[in-house]
């Protein structure tokens, strides 16, 4: 599946790969504030679009784009249809009409379903929003080794057990995805039907050995951890140091320069407005 391959951890000797993971984590945490305090959809769009050429240097596998453009398409097809379906605001414009309020049953019960131009244009707007933190936060968890992670959450201030946490549920994520995936496999192997409507099914049918697996490798997990001394001491050491290099320094820069030019565009009249249309 090609969704597995987009939370994976690919060793390459790309640009991105050589930058700290500090300074990577420090430019998720600059746009994503940019994009939520930024409310002109021209502008929100542009942030975006600044994200990809980061991508471009990862230079990922044709499996991984695939799988990027059909999560992004599920989630802002998801977005935009809810929102444009229950938009709250007002004033909000009648785009079409899905159960009319006279319908017999569900009509009294829900007063009427329509769709909203305001809704969908809002819903557009979230999208962008939350792509631009996602598509950074996979490209940093892509390009950055679980063990990199660990210590630069640790340096950077968490406590060595929230930043193990942390670590793990990044390494175990596309873990639960194979997982599943062979579990499926199997079930269709052995005749059961997977598509239509029998997905419920099979997703129900999945959920049990899915867990069962994922307990027994958090349990051989929480064992080797307390084997190799895990809180054993407060102050670990490390086997690897993260030294920032020119190239770090740049990212920091130029993360505190994006951040700085988003407030001050905020402030001059380009922020967000509620609910989150800018003026």
């Amino acid at each position: 599946m090609s969704f597995t391959k987009i939370f994976k951890y690919k060793e390459k000797q790309t640009l991105i790969h050589k930058l700290d993971p500090r300074a990577k984590l420090f430019l998720l945490i600059s746009l994503s504030i940019v994009s939520i305090i930024i409310g002109n959809p021209l502008f929100l769009l542009l942030i975006f679009l600044s994200t990809i050429p980061l991508w471009v240097l990862f230079r990922p596998s044709w499996i991984r784009i695939k799988g990027l453009i059909i999560a992004y398409s599920i989630i802002g097809f998801g977005f935009v249809l809810t929102q444009g379906f229950f938009y709250y605001w007002e004033p909000k414009t009648i785009l079409f009409v899905v159960i009319p309020p006279d319908f017999p049953v569900l009509g009294p019960l829900t007063g009427g379903l329509y769709l909203y131009t305001e809704g969908i244009f809002y819903g557009a707007l979230q999208t962008i929003r939350i792509l631009t933190t996602i598509n950074l936060s996979l490209l940093l968890i892509s390009s950055t080794h679980p063990s990199e992670l660990l210590l630069s959450l640790n340096r950077i201030g968490l406590p060595y057990t929230l930043s193990f946490m942390v670590a793990t549920a990044v390494r175990f994520a596309p873990t639960m995805l194979e997982e599943g995936n062979t579990i499926l496999n199997a079930m269709k192997t052995r005749g059961f039907k997977t598509g239509g409507f029998h997905k419920f099914t099979a997703l129900r049918l999945l959920f049990f050995p899915l867990l069962n697996n994922t307990l027994k490798k958090a349990r051989q997990t929480a064992i080797a951890a307390d084997l190799r001394g895990f809180r054993a001491v407060e102050h670990r050491t490390f086997l690897k140091e993260l030294n920032f290099t020119r190239g770090d320094y740049l990212l920091f820069l130029f993360s505190f320069i994006y951040l700085a030019t988003g407030i001050y565009l905020s402030l001059i009249g380009y922020g967000a407005a509620a609910p989150g249309i800018g003026g």
